[in-house]
């Protein structure tokens, strides 16, 4: 959406929250700030980020193979999550600290949600899902790479280069 990175001006000293232990959203209790990226254990077919808005529900992206395309979705955790699906709270907090980037505040999340739907109230969630085809693609606009956007102005993602990071022998 062309927006700035927010840089970080706090010290490298700062305390990063480390991920929660994986479970599952029984066991989390439903326990999740707003705005907190969750991830989900995909297992060989990689992880699914969303991100939290509060009151039970998410933002999140998925692939729609008819449309070749991604469908960016607001929903109730519990129908964009199984209730068996391992998930744990993520912020890529270590990472947006080491590149210098932080928290957008509020206001401006709302504001690049409201975008993502084409500026449509973004209370209209807590009334009924609501969704609409977005750009998709696995190396550079994944799930991930719009949980992190959203969050933190930029997008990355850590599953994108993990074959460089971490190569077969």
């Amino acid at each position: 959406m062309g927006a700035s990175s927010s840089k970080n001006t706090s010290s490298p000293t700062d305390e990063i929250t480390k991920p929660t232990d994986w479970a599952t959203l029984d066991e989390h209790c439903w326990n999740f700030a707003q705005f907190d990226l969750l991830e989900t254990d995909g297992g060989w077919s990689g992880n699914h980020w969303l991100m939290y808005l509060g009151e039970g529900w998410v933002v999140h992206v998925t692939f729609c193979a008819n449309y070749m395309s991604g469908i960016v979705r607001i929903q109730r955790v519990n129908n964009a999550i199984k209730r068996e699906t391992k998930i744990r709270v993520n912020n890529h907090q270590k990472e947006a600290n080491t590149n210098g980037y932080k928290m957008r505040p509020e206001a401006e999340i709302w504001h690049v949600i409201r975008q993502e739907f084409q500026n449509r109230d973004p209370t209209l969630w807590k009334i009924r899902e609501m969704q609409r085809f977005v750009r998709f693609d696995l190396k550079n606009a994944n799930c991930e790479h719009y949980a992190t956007k959203w969050r933190y102005g930029t997008g990355f993602s850590l599953q994108v280069g993990y074959e460089e990071r971490f190569p077969y022998n």
